[in-house]
């Protein structure tokens, strides 16, 4: 015997009641669907996308600068801070 038996001894081990254990299917709801459900073409009432969409709705040049700082940056700003800290602390 091991060591889980000696906690949980005296509770019944699943299917040792004799029981015929039901399958797995019978836990989980059926994935097909009923029939008659995906008969019908649900993508004919889907529109195309606009012919106009492209490169032109890219967000212009200059917006490039407002991209996030780099790790390397951001470790110099608070390497600053914490200096500017610690000489406040000091003062």
């Amino acid at each position: 015997m091991n060591a889980m038996n000696s906690l949980f001894g005296a509770l019944p081990m699943p299917g040792s009641g004799g029981a015929a254990t039901p399958p797995p299917e019978a836990a989980l709801p059926a994935l097909v669907p009923a029939a008659g459900s995906f008969d019908d073409d649900s993508w004919a009432d889907v529109e195309a996308p606009e012919e106009d969409w492209g490169p032109e709705d890219a967000p212009p040049p200059e917006d490039e600068s407002a991209a996030a700082p780099t790790w390397e940056e951001r470790q110099d700003e608070v390497s600053a801070l914490v200096a500017r800290a610690q000489a406040n602390a000091a003062a």
